[in-house]
């Protein structure tokens, strides 16, 4: 978990006034008035523009120094679709009352896009101590800068404001959401007496009578699947893990090279990384070891563990994962191939199918590098006649391919893969 601490904004570092040599030029001009014309009137209009300036010079001068901004975020694991509120703690050395002030915050383009401010415009009167706030919601995936702050103070006459900038950087991680799925197997689709999907509906074998560890109930455990004795030991039910069976672990691929996402479809780049966080949750939770490959902002290669430990790197690791990668999926794939030794099971997603990726698959298929492939397919309803032709492929090589068109993944699996010929399940 990542911990987020206010800072303190120093002094500014650049200012924008309007109108104050306006202000300057009128109180010349009454003065020459008044030192030419003479009279009680020209006397009184002197003496009136200058309480006027003095007021404008005392807003210009409070409104750019003495300032400082304090920022404040909730200390806690942000994940993506969450409100966040933030709050900009205002202190001034002068309380000066007669003016007014506005302040705003520098965003990226994505976090603007959710804001919605709340009473950015304060008269301040006599108040030392000024807070603004605002709503980010619903949150986005990804690693964000909250910039500096710009405060703007004005008179009441709208004859002159004043703007400065202040120094307040705050980081803020959102993680990406995970998904419980049900009917999930991760051998489907197995390779080594088999040619066509072979789907399995449980997640683990609730029957098996090997406990590996204990974890928390989890919504969906069946009755003989929870662990009575420890669980009368603490406050909450707690379930039994299961021994893995044999099962070997599983290997994800995520597809973040740059051209297999458009600026239309970066949503399914959310979907994929949701989905693969979902999938490194069902595996651990099962007892099964899970890594992840992606080639993006960073390189990611971890290799294969089943703790808490491996889920938090690999959520920490898709948070800040964009499709800015210049390796395309096949030849990640080809790349980590020789590395691979036979019992690991591949997870594939990716909105693109094509022939590198079919022929690699087969390749994959035949040195028994994997003992079960999977293909997870990011799709929207309508898709192109090469990616159908691609799916069909792979099913006529027993791999199984899901076609993930909607957001919600808790039903993904409760139908059966994609059979030649047909639709693919989704």
């Amino acid at each position: 978990m990542i911990h987020f601490y206010p800072k303190i904004g120093g002094w500014y570092h650049g200012m924008k006034q309007t109108n104050l040599w306006l202000v300057v030029f009128l109180w010349l001009a009454s003065f020459v008035f008044w030192r030419f014309q003479g009279g009680f009137v020209s006397g009184f209009l002197f003496y009136t523009v200058t309480v006027v300036s003095v007021y404008e010079g005392l807003v210009w001068l409070v409104g750019g120094y003495g300032v400082s901004v304090e920022t404040i975020i909730e200390d806690r694991k942000w994940t993506r679709g969450d409100t966040l509120r933030v709050q900009l703690k205002l202190r001034r050395r002068f309380p000066m009352p007669f003016l007014w002030i506005k302040v705003e915050q520098e965003l990226p383009r994505r976090l603007q896009a959710v804001c919605s401010p709340e009473m950015m415009f304060r008269l301040p009167w006599f108040q030392r101590t000024l807070t603004f706030a605002y709503e980010l919601s619903p949150l986005p995936r990804g690693q964000f800068v909250l910039g500096e702050v710009r405060v703007t103070t004005g008179d009441l006459f709208g004859l002159l404001h004043r703007q400065i900038r202040l120094h307040v950087r705050e980081e803020l991680v959102v993680y990406p959401r995970y998904q419980l799925l049900r009917g999930w197997a991760a051998g489907a689709g197995e390779h080594q007496a088999v040619r066509t999907p072979v789907p399995h509906r449980n997640l683990r074998q609730q029957e098996s009578t090997l406990v590996a560890g204990i974890r928390d109930w989890q919504p969906g455990d069946r009755l003989n699947q929870i662990h009575w004795k420890q669980s009368a030991r603490t406050t909450g039910l707690k379930s039994k893990l299961p021994e893995r069976q044999g099962k070997g672990p599983v290997l994800i691929f995520l597809d973040l090279y740059r051209h297999s996402y458009s600026e239309a479809s970066l949503h399914l780049l959310e979907r994929g990384i949701e989905l693969a966080l979902s999938l490194a949750y069902a595996a651990v939770s099962s007892g099964q070891s899970v890594g992840l490959v992606a080639e993006g902002r960073h390189r990611v290669r971890l290799t294969p563990k089943a703790d808490q430990r491996q889920l938090q790197q690999i959520c920490r690791y898709l948070a800040v994962e964009e499709a800015v990668g210049e390796m395309n999926l096949p030849s990640l794939i080809r790349q980590q191939l020789p590395q691979r030794t036979g019992g690991q099971q591949m997870v594939i997603i990716s909105p693109r199918l094509d022939k590198a990726l079919v022929e690699l698959v087969r390749q994959g298929v035949q040195v028994q590098r994997a003992t079960s492939i999977q293909v997870f397919w990011l799709t929207e309803s309508e898709t192109e006649r090469a990616q159908e032709a691609a799916c069909a492929q792979l099913l006529r090589l027993g791999v199984p391919v899901y076609r993930v068109a909607e957001d919600r993944l808790q039903n993904l699996f409760l139908q059966h893969p994609a059979k030649e010929g047909g639709h693919v399940g989704s």
